[in-house]
C-alpha cells in the first residue's frame, strides 16, 4: 500500500494502517474512508504521512522491526513516565537559569524519573527486536505534534539497537543502548515545558538546549545512581569525534570500537557515539535537524558526508548497512532505467531488497504523465543502474 503525504490526501482514499494519538489511544481505523474534516484534523494534529488503499499494492505491508502492538505499549508506557517527570510541579516552578543548581541540591527533586520502568520498555523493544529477526529499519517519521519526542526516541532505541547489532554488541550494551535511547532527551522535554520563547532570550535559548543531555544525565543519577552506562551514554550523545559537539566538547579516534586505546585518546563512550550517530539520522529523517525532513537516502548521505569527522565511519557503515532506502509502500519515480519501457514511470515499492537496497521490487502504477496503466511488476534487481526517486 502506497505511504503519501497528508499534504496529498483527498477525501475517498481509504487509510491502510491505523493511526494513534500520543496515548496511544485509536484515532483513524484501517479501512475508514477520509473525508475533508478528518484529513483537516491530521493536518492540524501534525500527522506527517500515512498509508492508503490503492487496490492494486495493498498485499504489500510494511514491515517494521517490532509489532506495532508493542510500539504502542512502550509509547504509553514511556509517556506515563516522562508525563510524571515534565508536569512535577516544583520542576514547573523553577528558573532555566537555576534549573541545574536546583537538580543537584534540591532533595524533593530527586527520584525523578523511574528508570526501572524505562529499562522494562527498553526490554520489550529488544526482546520483539530480537524476536522479529528484521535486521533492516524501514520506518519513516509518523509523527504528531503531541507524540514527536516519544517516536523519536522509541526510533533512536531501534535504530542504536541495530547498529549495535550489526557492529556486534552483546545484549547487555543493546540493552543500555535502548534505555539510553528512551531517556536521552528528558532533560529537553523538562525545557521544552517552560515556553522559553517567552522567558529567556533566544541565546540564553540556544545555550540551555545545548545542556539538555546534561539535564538529562542529572536526572538520570538522582533517581538512579547506579545507571553508569547509561549516564556515560546520554550524557555523550551530542558530542562529535573531532571535539565539535556539545556540552563538553569531547573527542575520540576514529577507530574501530573493539579496538583498545591508550587513556585519554578517546574520551567518548562508545555507547554514546552510537546513540550520536542515531540521533543525528533520525533527526535529519523526521525534519528535527534542519526543519525540513529528508528521505532516507538523502540522510544517509549525509551522515556518510559527516563521518570520520563528526562521527565514527565505522557507526556510519554500520547504519548504512541497516538503513532501508527505499521501504515497502513508498511511491517512487523511475528516474533511470535499462528498462525503457519503465522510464519515467511511478509505481510503489512492494518488496525491499537487502542486499541492494537501491533496487527493489516495484509495481509501476502510472506512466509519466501520471495517468493510470495497467499494473505491472519490475525487479530492479536486475537493473544495478537504475534510479529510484522517492515521491512523497
Amino acid at each position: 500500500m502506497p505511504l503519501i503525504s497528508v499534504d496529498r490526501l483527498k477525501p475517498g482514499l481509504q487509510i491502510g494502517k491505523p493511526l494513534y494519538d500520543d496515548q496511544q489511544r485509536l484515532l483513524v481505523a484501517d479501512g475508514y474512508t477520509l473525508d475533508s474534516v478528518v484529513i483537516r484534523k491530521l493536518r492540524e494534529r501534525g500527522y506527517t504521512y500515512v498509508f492508503v488503499k490503492d487496490g492494486i499494492t495493498d498485499y504489500a505491508k510494511p514491515v517494521d522491526v517490532i509489532r506495532d502492538s508493542t510500539r504502542r505499549s512502550v509509547s504509553r508506557n514511556i509517556h506515563s513516565s516522562f508525563k510524571e517527570v515534565v508536569h512535577h510541579r516544583i520542576l514547573r516552578s523553577v528558573p532555566p537559569a537555576d534549573l541545574r543548581a536546583r537538580l543537584q541540591t534540591d532533595k524533593a527533586l530527586k527520584r525523578l524519573l523511574n528508570v526501572s520502568s524505562i529499562r522494562k520498555q527498553a526490554g520489550e523493544l529488544l526482546e520483539d527486536l530480537l524476536d522479529n529477526h528484521v535486521r533492516m529499519y524501514t520506518a519513516l517519521p509518523f509523527r504528531t505534534k503531541d507524540a514527536r519526542s516519544l517516536e523519536h526516541a522509541i526510533d533512536t532505541a531501534l535504530l542504536s539497537m541495530l547498529v549495535g547489532q550489526e557492529l556486534g554488541f552483546d545484549w547487555r550494551d543493546l540493552g543500555a543502548l535502548a534505555s539510553s535511547a528512551l531517556m536521552h532527551d528528558i532533560g529537553k522535554e523538562i525545557l521544552g515545558a517552560k515556553n522559553l520563547e517567552n522567558t529567556v532570550s533566544k541565546s540564553e535559548r540556544f545555550n540551555l538546549y545545548r545542556q539538555h543531555s546534561m539535564f538529562s544525565t542529572m536526572i538520570l543519577k538522582s533517581s538512579d545512581p547506579a545507571s553508569f552506562k547509561e549516564q556515560l551514554t546520554i550524557e555523550a550523545h551530542h558530542e562529535q569525534i573531532n571535539g565539535n559537539g556539545y556540552p563538553n566538547r569531547l573527542r575520540a579516534l576514529d577507530l574501530p570500537l573493539e579496538r583498545r586505546r591508550l587513556k585519554g585518546e578517546n574520551q567518548i563512550y562508545r555507547l554514546s557515539q552510537v546513540l550520536a550517530v542515531a540521533n543525528r539520522y533520525d533527526n535529519l529523517v523526521s525534519g528535527a535537524a534542519t526543519g525540513q525532513s529528508m528521505t532516507p537516502e538523502h540522510a544517509l548521505v549525509q551522515v556518510i558526508r559527516e563521518a570520520g569527522t563528526a562521527w565514527n565511519s565505522h557507526i556510519v557503515r554500520a547504519l548504512s548497512g541497516i538503513v532501508s532506502i527505499l521501504p515497502v509502500g513508498v511511491r517512487v519515480r523511475i528516474a533511470k532505467t535499462q528498462i525503457m519501457e519503465t522510464s519515467g514511470h511511478f509505481g510503489v515499492v512492494v518488496e525491499a531488497n537487502e542486499i541492494t537496497p537501491l533496487a527493489p521490487m516495484v509495481v509501476v502504477t502510472h506512466n509519466p504523465q501520471r495517468q493510470r496503466v495497467e499494473p505491472f511488476k519490475v525487479d530492479f534487481s536486475m537493473d544495478e543502474r537504475s534510479r529510484l526517486e522517492i515521491i512523497l
